[in-house]
């Protein structure tokens, strides 16, 4: 059994679909991803530490091809904390990478769709802020049902978001009501 067998063995299977497999990591305190994709800065490590700490904190999952590999992850933190405009009952979705060796075949979507779809507790919407030159990331998010609703800045060292007129980032919402209905 390899390392990444042994540190496998820590996800939980969540669903399978078209060969794919997303399974649910409970981040620990000295391990906040299992799986890195790319460098983790300090400030990033810090707002891991600081969900890591709030009851009810943060969940990862992970998509994984049929051969077990891992290719991309999404970070799931619960509403009503740093995103001021969520509540208790929603949640907040990112971010979300999928590996460089892996992109082009919609697996940032297929990621969005299954958390969306198998996330294990009730919730009403979801959100998701993306830089507004991500391209790639605004087409996923908005396949998947997400809508436009502001613009934000990021500020400060924990990368507090703030809503405001003209923001760099753009604020998505995904109310699972409004899916049910069209």
């Amino acid at each position: 059994m390899t390392k990444l067998d042994k540190e496998m063995s820590r996800l939980s299977l969540v669903a399978e679909e078209s060969g794919l497999s997303l399974y649910e990591y409970r981040p620990t305190l000295f391990r906040p991803l299992l799986v890195h994709f790319q460098p983790m800065p300090f400030v990033r490590r810090c707002r891991y530490l600081k969900e890591y700490l709030h009851k009810g904190h943060y969940r990862v999952y992970y998509l994984l091809d049929p051969d077990r590999i891992p290719l991309g992850f999404c970070v799931v933190t619960p509403g009503g904390r740093g995103l001021k405009c969520s509540a208790k009952n929603d949640i907040i979705l990112g971010p979300y990478y999928v590996d460089k060796a892996a992109r082009g075949n919609g697996y940032a979507k297929k990621i969005i769709r299954m958390v969306l779809d198998n996330y294990p507790e009730q919730y009403e919407c979801a959100y998701d802020w993306i830089l507004k030159g991500n391209i790639p990331s605004v087409r996923a998010s908005e396949s998947c049902g997400f809508l436009p609703v502001s613009d934000l800045n990021i500020v400060g060292m924990m990368r507090k978001p703030v809503l405001t007129q003209d923001g760099k980032y753009t604020l998505y919402r995904y109310c699972k009501a409004q899916q049910a209905g069209l």
